[in-house]
């Protein structure tokens, strides 16, 4: 008899006017919950790749509630498209820091150092030291910090001294710069 009694007992907590408003309550907070996880996974799919395929994909699969959930935690990509982004942009930058900082060899194109005044390689000679101690390059006819001229125009008058070429340094900055300002301007 003790179990019919408490058969009975629960049939009536449950038949009960608060237990259904509970029931009620808490049918609605899972309903809350559920279109909350599919609105976090198509937002969050969206930010993470370009395919559209995948980001259906993702969508349809929260529809499963909480498998679909923790599914997708499993399976999204790992970093959103701005963090790729910056990721490509701080590669770019890095390579071009490189590609500014070394120079080739004009006669052999292996890579040196800004400072080398010989190649290591071919041991052609790259720039030339002023008596004050300054490196300049071979093309210079005049040291740009203390005015000295170099062996081989010191004969010449100064009005017939031709300007200095630019390295390729100096070039691709110039480049650089011109490109700038053409895409700022437009």
């Amino acid at each position: 008899m003790d179990a019919i009694a408490t058969y009975a007992s629960l049939m009536n907590i449950f038949s009960s006017s608060a237990f259904g408003v509970i029931a009620t309550i808490a049918t609605i907070y899972v309903g809350i919950l559920w279109v909350a996880i599919i609105l976090w996974i198509a937002r969050d799919i969206v930010h993470r790749t370009n395919s559209l395929t995948y980001q259906v994909i993702c969508i349809l699969l929260s529809f499963t509630f909480l498998p679909g959930l923790i599914l997708y935690l499993i399976v999204r990509p790992s970093s959103t498209l701005a963090d790729k982004y910056d990721e490509e942009l701080e590669r770019r930058a890095f390579l071009e820091s490189i590609s500014e900082t070394d120079d080739e060899c004009p006669t052999c194109q292996n890579p040196l150092r800004r400072d080398f005044i010989f190649c290591p390689t071919c041991r052609a000679r790259l720039r030339k030291v002023c008596k004050c101690g300054q490196i300049i390059e071979p093309n210079w006819q005049v040291c740009p910090c203390c005015g000295q001229l170099t062996k081989e125009v010191k004969n010449e008058k100064p009005e017939n001294i031709k300007r200095p070429m630019k390295s390729k340094i100096v070039k691709k900055v110039l480049a650089k710069a011109a490109q700038k300002t053409a895409i700022q301007k437009s």
